[in-house]
């Protein structure tokens, strides 16, 4: 999967639905020619190439082959056939500084990421939160493990806060949030941190 640049578009005609041939720039002494029917997508747009030799989810294989006349040389994916969502109306339309033709497409949307899949036992009771998740896998693979509250705590940046019964609540810690614009779009990396957990990110 590589970052690849819309360079042409060709209309096919003559067609029983609408089919474009695209000329698209992967980093590569040529473009690639590469047919697709999606209509979301302009003339100098960044996009998702799988190329011929990539596996995507559901075994999909792909290669190169002629369609419509042309040779496709790969395909330009969407949302869904990189198992990043259920999107299909389009294929997926990176915003204009988020890569440049040829890199890897993994690590821009994260998908080489590693999955705790934990499975908790009566007596783990503690691994029910995220922290003692979080202390597991320290432990585990020999990681460094932070406290969150102890280190926002020694800060002293967030909103003060009192305790009038420390036997029923020891600690409480609060954060002053500023900047947040709740209009804006959620980043790459977000996004993928909510699909990771299983959920679907709606505010993009």
């Amino acid at each position: 999967l590589v970052v690849g640049r819309v360079l042409s578009i060709e209309e096919l005609t003559g067609l029983k639905k609408p089919i474009r041939y695209c000329q698209v720039d992967i980093g590569e002494d040529d473009p690639r020619g590469i047919v697709c029917g999606a209509r979301n997508f302009a003339v100098g747009d960044l996009v998702i190439v799988a190329l011929p030799g990539a596996v995507l989810p559901g075994e999909f294989h792909i290669t190169a082959r002629k369609t419509y006349g042309h040779v496709s040389d790969g395909m330009i994916a969407s949302a869904r056939e990189l198992g990043l969502g259920e999107d299909h109306t389009g294929i997926m339309v990176l915003d204009p500084d988020e890569g440049k033709p040829g890199e890897d497409a993994h690590e821009l949307l994260r998908l080489k990421d590693d999955v705790l899949e934990i499975a908790v036992t009566p007596d783990r009771g503690y691994a029910l939160s995220m922290r003692g998740v979080a202390r597991e896998a320290a432990t585990a693979y020999g990681a460094v493990f932070r406290e969150p509250a102890v280190a926002a705590a020694t800060r002293g940046d967030g909103w003060p806060v009192r305790l009038d019964d420390l036997s029923g609540c020891d600690r409480f810690v609060a954060l002053t949030v500023t900047g947040f614009d709740p209009t804006a779009k959620s980043p790459r990396w977000l996004q993928r941190r909510v699909q990771l957990g299983g959920m679907r990110p709606i505010a993009l």
